[in-house]
């Protein structure tokens, strides 16, 4: 017999806004390269490759992500802030704050609900080769 455990809240919320960062990011980046210079595109993609990253890591969470996995989505999202707060100084347009603020809307809460002691909990968890079946929330 396997025991359910179930992923808790605050992990489950973190997973969604990761992931949902990373499609906003690549629509972003999609729409702000149509016209861009190499170097603007370099630049961009940048930018926006640590919130990708989060994202894959993010998808491993309901199954068999540990807690290493969260430390580096924590630290690539807490970089992907700090760039986002120097680079509201170099926005010009009104696009350019829009997605700006929205990266650190996204990436803030998932450092946080992932800095949580329950979700420390969720990612020290035993194995699931040892018996124990993971469920979604």
């Amino acid at each position: 017999m396997t025991a359910k455990i179930k992923m808790p809240g605050p992990v489950y919320i973190a997973h969604i806004l990761a992931v949902t960062l990373g499609a906003f990011g690549a629509f972003a980046f999609l729409v702000q390269t149509e016209d861009a210079s190499s170097y603007r595109q370099g630049h961009l993609f940048a930018s926006w490759a640590p919130t990708w990253i989060a994202a894959a890591f993010a998808l491993r969470f309901p199954s068999g992500a540990r807690n290493r996995m969260r430390w580096w989505t924590v630290a690539l999202l807490g970089f992907c802030a700090a760039g986002s707060i120097s680079a509201l100084e170099e926005a010009v347009t009104p696009g350019e704050y829009v997605v700006v603020a929205l990266r650190i809307a996204l990436a803030a809460p998932v450092i946080v609900l992932l800095l949580l002691p329950e979700s420390g909990t969720w990612f020290n968890r035993p194995s699931p080769a040892a018996g124990m079946q993971v469920t979604g929330e």
